[in-house]
C-alpha cells in the first residue's frame, strides 16, 4: 500500500515560517525542528525516543513528515551528510529537551535554573553529561544547585525526586546535545 501525503500538508509544514517564537530565530542546524514544530509533541518524542521507526499511525505519519522536512532543508541550505546528521541529533536533542523540561516543570525546574547548572558545569562534567551516563557526585552538585535554586527537592516525596532527577539529567543531557550539534554542523 502506497502512502500518499497531500502536497498542501508537506508545503503547509515544510515551507512555512514557524508559528512559535521560540523557533523564529534557529540557525540552519534548527531546520528540521522549525520547520516540524506544528506537528503534535507527542508524535514527535515517540518518534526519537523510537530511534526514529515509530509504531503508532500518527508517529509513522509524522515520520514522513520528518523525512519530506529533512529533504527541503537539504535542498535550502545544500546540507552536506555530516551537516545533515548534526542537524538530525540538534532536532532529537530539543525535542527530548522540551520534554524533559515539561515534565520536571511539574517539580519546579525551569529553564533559567537548568542554564545556571548547565553554564557553571566544568568541561569534564559537561563531557560526561554528554555520554548519558550521570555519576553520583553529579547528581549529588544537580539536587544542591536544585534546592539552592528554589526547588523544594527537601520535601518531596521519594518518587517525585525520582522523577525531578530522571527529567533533569536528561534536559542537561539534552541541551549538552544541542550544543555538540551546533558544533558538528559548524564543523568544530
Amino acid at each position: 500500500m502506497r502512502i500518499v501525503i497531500p502536497l498542501a500538508l508537506v508545503a503547509a509544514v515544510a515551507g512555512a515560517a514557524p508559528a512559535n517564537a521560540a523557533f523564529e530565530n534557529l540557525p540552519p542546524v534548527g531546520c528540521i525542528l522549525s520547520r516540524t514544530e506544528r506537528l503534535p509533541r507527542a508524535d514527535l518524542v515517540e518518534l526519537v525516543q523510537s530511534g526514529f521507526a515509530p509504531t503508532s499511525k500518527s508517529g509513522k505519519a509524522s515520520m514522513m513528515t520528518v523525512g519530506q522536512v529533512v529533504q527541503g532543508c537539504r535542498r535550502s541550505y545544500g546540507w552536506s551528510k555530516p551537516r545533515e546528521d548534526a542537524a538530525m541529533q540538534y532536532f532529537a536533542m530539543r525535542v527530548l529537551h522540551d520534554a524533559a523540561i515539561e515534565q520536571g516543570m511539574r517539580f519546579g525546574l525551569t529553564e533559567p535554573t537548568l542554564a545556571n547548572y548547565v553554564s557553571a558545569l566544568t568541561a569534564e562534567a559537561t563531557a560526561t553529561y554528554a555520554t548519558g551516563k550521570v555519576t553520583p557526585e553529579l547528581n549529588r552538585a544537580a539536587f544542591a544547585h536544585l534546592e539552592k535554586s528554589g526547588v523544594p527537592v527537601a520535601t518531596m516525596k521519594p518518587e517525585e525526586i525520582q522523577a525531578l532527577g530522571k527529567a533533569f539529567n536528561m534536559a542537561i543531557y539534552t541541551r549538552v546535545g544541542q550544543a555538540n550539534a551546533e558544533k558538528a554542523y559548524a564543523g568544530k
